[in-house]
């Protein structure tokens, strides 16, 4: 149960596109926590759970811990959490997988490869039938697409699998990401000594000619990248030692770019998102905890390199799917765990504690689910001109199951329009927009937007000293 409960999360998270939606990232929560919670406590009821190695269980424990700290102290906690989980199971993937024997492990890698032998084939539709320049696959961008590959690569060479092994890189060569190819070579070169000959030669050439790619590459793709770092930076200076909070750098950003056109969701850097949003306690015991259970076979290693080394300018391990494999192959040659403490008297108890926890952990995601379905309906059905009636209640019905700034903006602006439409009760829809403006101020107190409309409606109100209040809210946001 467990080794088909990873192989499925490792093999369906890159065909979900990478877990970057919120909708499929809760969902995929749900279900993978809650059959892993069902899959443990039957197991510690028939007796028959080894304890993974204690020092690996306090390391993913602390790094939970500290992450659940830093989205929970978040300025915008109801975004933090979603990205928090996938980052709580990819990071559980580690322990978890002592459980398993090399012959078991061995399996997990053939999900992984028919998730990529299924990749590749989408991605030559779109080369051959879409007349893509630079291919995705299932991924948001092509140099998720590209991680993806640098992390499979390697592993696909080292068994031998030739053809997969080709197909993955005439794939990486129609992403067009030169990064991908210079984090490969550079971690080759790198690890030379365990490096045959003829990779090493071939890592040179591949390394020269991604330096002369780069130096053609435009100024202003250099400079972007400047400004988003120096944005992280000032986060981190804000908040160094626990973050921001997972997944919220995307609306800091924003801020900190102010007078710039550039947006972006991504640091376009691993280390310094993950300090920005976690921390640097997190990311210092994170490094540490990988680097302690490098794998000793040299393909693995040059996948876990080539991976650390592209975090320096590009931000694919902060994607959930791009992620779990890197902590798949980080630990794939951990010695597996044979250590079983009798549960005796205590089967009952912990195995009913554990569905408990299991509960507790899983119903957030679920609410968070229902929420990001119903607000997808209701945006689905706004498009189809339906009765913006009909639009209202489902957006509303998808509050009932979590908070959600953009939701109450949208109600918010639906209630606006039908007051300045001069419906029969214009002064409720007023004071209802006003109030679905203040919830998702508070909700999200980093977008400025936010306050600048409530102090407008306020204003129209009459309620001017709010109005005041609210404005200057929107020139000093009350975040990090």
């Amino acid at each position: 149960m467990f080794v088909l409960w990873l192989a499925t999360l490792l093999s369906l998270s890159p065909i979900l596109g990478g877990l970057t939606s919120p909708q499929e990232a809760s969902l995929v929560f749900f279900v993978a926590v809650l059959s892993l919670g069902i899959e443990t406590s039957r197991r510690i009821w028939n007796d028959n759970f080894p304890i993974p190695p204690l020092p690996l269980l306090g390391w993913a424990a602390f790094l939970s811990l500290v992450s659940f700290l830093s989205a929970f102290l978040s300025p915008i906690p109801a975004q933090a959490f979603i990205a928090w989980r996938s980052l709580v199971l990819g990071l559980w993937i580690i322990p978890l997988l002592t459980l398993f024997s090399p012959s078991l492990r061995a399996r997990i890698d053939q999900a992984l490869f028919f998730s990529a032998y299924l990749l590749c084939a989408y991605a030559a539709v779109q080369i051959f039938l879409f007349r893509h320049l630079e291919v995705a696959s299932f991924f948001p961008n092509a140099n998720i697409f590209a991680a993806f590959i640098a992390l499979l690569l390697p592993l696909a060479w080292e068994q031998k699998r030739v053809f997969l092994a080709a197909c993955l890189t005439l794939m990486l060569l129609a992403t067009k990401s030169v990064g991908a190819w210079l984090s490969l070579s550079t971690a080759a070169l790198i690890l030379q000594k365990e490096m045959p000959r003829k990779i090493k030669f071939f890592a040179f050439l591949v390394l020269i000619l991604c330096l002369a790619l780069i130096v053609q590459k435009p100024a202003f793709d250099f400079q972007n990248r400047w400004t988003w770092w120096q944005a992280a930076f000032h986060a981190i200076s804000k908040s160094p030692w626990l973050g921001i909070g997972p997944g919220v750098l995307t609306y800091i950003i924003p801020i900190e770019v102010a007078g710039h056109s550039l947006r972006s969701i991504y640091a376009h850097q691993f280390y310094l998102q993950t300090a920005a949003e976690c921390g640097m306690i997190y990311l210092i015991f994170f490094l540490a905890g990988i680097f302690l259970i490098l794998p000793q076979s040299p393909m693995k290693r040059l996948a876990i390199v080539a991976a650390l080394f592209l975090g320096f300018w590009d931000y694919s391990l902060s994607v959930p799917a791009i992620f779990f494999i890197f902590c798949y192959l980080a630990a794939s040659e951990i010695s597996p765990s044979l250590k079983s403490t009798p549960m005796n008297n205590f089967r009952f108890p912990l195995a009913l504690l554990i569905l408990i926890l299991t509960a507790i952990v899983v119903k957030p995601a679920w609410a968070r689910w229902n929420e990001e379905r119903l607000k997808a309906e209701g945006i689905s059905l706004f498009n189809r001109h339906a009765p913006i009636a009909e639009v209202r209640q489902k957006f509303l019905q998808s509050l009932l199951w979590a908070p959600d700034a953009d939701v109450e903006r949208l109600v918010a602006e639906i209630d606006f329009r039908a007051y300045q439409e001069k419906s029969p009760d214009s002064q409720l829809e007023l004071s209802s927009a006003i109030r679905h403006w203040e919830k998702a101020s508070q909700e999200n107190p980093c977008r400025a937007s936010n306050w600048k409309a409530l102090s407008s409606l306020e204003q129209i109100s009459g309620n001017y000293a709010e109005a005041q209040r609210d404005s200057m809210k929107a020139l000093h946001l009350p975040c990090p």
